[in-house]
Formats: structure tokens, sequence, C-alpha cells
């Protein structure tokens, strides 16, 4: 692998962040890469908990990438993005399903922006900070997806419809580290500054605690009682679009979580 061309897409992360320091050190020429997503455009969302697709993120990978002596890139994808992802995530509340934005946007949009551009530049290989496995199996001749040694931060699953032709030319660095040796290496690395960042835990378009205020803006209110299993009213909620299967949070009831959404008025 010595001397291979490599676009390596970077968050502002530790884990992207690392993930180009071993590539380097495996002999790699990488290039890294930041996606410009869109993100929802509200006063009330506040991105405070997910330094993802900022641009202080921005800042931070271009200055990893400056200090590694790697060509640093911004691709714009917020149109593509909206439309694959944000958009797909209403439309699957509407419908009253639980989406997956991640899933969706690992296949749609991010890996596949990303081998966009390394196409654009001569590239085959792409490479991301995931905590995920590809090997290939010899018997059935085809690439499998594994999970990480870090069972704890395992991102296999979020990865799980990328498609044959893209598996073949992806590498995880990190899938045989922990989370914990990470942050060794970046403290080595001189980048002790991700030591006393706060982990990534929103989606990246909107907060975690602005969420109930978008899907109430972009979908609307859509009153309804909430019953136990025995048919008594509890109380009641905005529309079913506000709440997934096992949900706890939010609901206003302490002991219990939602095991049913039922489409019909009580």
């Amino acid at each position: 692998m010595k001397k291979k061309r490599i676009v390596v897409g970077m968050s502002g992360g530790v884990d992207s962040s690392i993930t180009l320091v071993l590539l380097k050190k495996q002999g790699f020429n990488p290039v890294g890469v930041s996606l410009k997503l869109e993100v929802w455009k509200d006063k009330c969302n506040v991105l405070r908990e997910n330094v993802c697709c900022t641009k202080e993120s921005f800042d931070i990978a271009k200055k990893i990438c400056k200090k590694l002596n790697v060509p640093y890139y911004v691709y714009d994808v917020k149109k593509e993005f909206k439309k694959e992802v944000m958009d797909y995530f209403l439309s699957d509340l509407k419908k009253n399903r639980t989406p997956n934005p991640c899933v969706v946007c690992n296949r749609y949009l991010k890996f596949k922006k990303l081998f966009e551009f390394a196409k654009k530049k001569g590239i085959k290989y792409v490479a991301t900070g995931h905590y995920a496995q590809v090997r290939f199996n010899k018997k059935t001749k085809r690439y499998e997806l594994l999970k990480a040694k870090d069972k704890t931060k395992d991102q296999s699953y979020g990865l799980s419809f990328l498609p044959q032709k893209w598996l073949k030319w992806i590498i995880l660095p990190l899938g045989n580290y922990t989370k914990k040796k990470v942050f060794k290496i970046a403290k080595k690395e001189g980048f002790e500054f991700f030591l006393k960042r706060k982990q990534s835990q929103d989606l990246c378009f909107v907060s975690k605690r602005a969420i109930p205020k978008y899907i109430e803006k972009k979908i609307g209110v859509k009153p309804g009682k909430i019953v136990d299993t025995k048919g008594n009213v509890l109380g009641e909620h905005k529309g079913v679009h506000f709440y997934t299967i096992g949900q706890r949070r939010r609901l206003g009831l302490q002991g219990y979580f939602v095991r049913a959404l039922i489409l019909k008025k009580i």
C-alpha cells in the first residue's frame, strides 16, 4: 500500500484525525476532505454538542492536515445532503416510521460523495474514522463488513448498506483499535485538545434538543391520546411522528415507554 493515494473523510474529530495519522504511518499518501453539509437554520438549533460540519470543525481538520503536510479540501454537498438525508428523515416521520439518517447518509451521501471526489482526483481508495472492519473472504470472493475490536464503539451497522463495489476500496484503520487507544495516540501525536472536547452525539443537521421543534415546524402537530396496554388514557401527545418504538424521553410519564404507534383516533 506504500505511496497509495487515498481520500480521508475529515470531520474535525479525533477519530478521523487519528485515521489520517495511522494512514501516514502505514505509507499511504492521503488527501483530507471535509463534506460541507446542510443544517437546519433556526435560532433554536444550536449544535453545541456536535462539532461536525461546522466552521470550527473545518478549521480543526485543516489544522491537522497542515501539521501532517496533507492536502485539504472542503467539498460542498449541501444540496444533495438535504435531499438524501434531511428530506428522507422527514418523509419517514410523516409515514410514522422510525428513520435512520446515519445509515442512509453513509450509503447515499457520505461515501458516495467521497468516492465522487476521489474519482475526480484519480484516486481509488477512501478511508474514514468509523469503527468497523472490511475483510475479503477468499471462499465467497466477497468483501465482508465486520464489527470493530471495540464493541462499545462499533459502527458496522451504520455502514451495512455499503455495496461491494465500494467495500473493495474502503479502508477503516480504526477497526482494530479501541477508543481508549485512539485517545492515547492523539496525546502522543500532540493533539491533546481532543481529550477535552465533548464527543459528537447529535444528528449533524439538528441538535438533540431542537429535534422536537424541528419536527413541529416541518410536519406540524397532530394531537392524540396516550393509552396503556389496557386502554387507559394516560395523557396526550402532539403527534405519533414525535415518537419512536421504545422511546422513554419526552413522554411526560415516568416509568413508561412507547410500545406501539396506533394510527387512529382513540
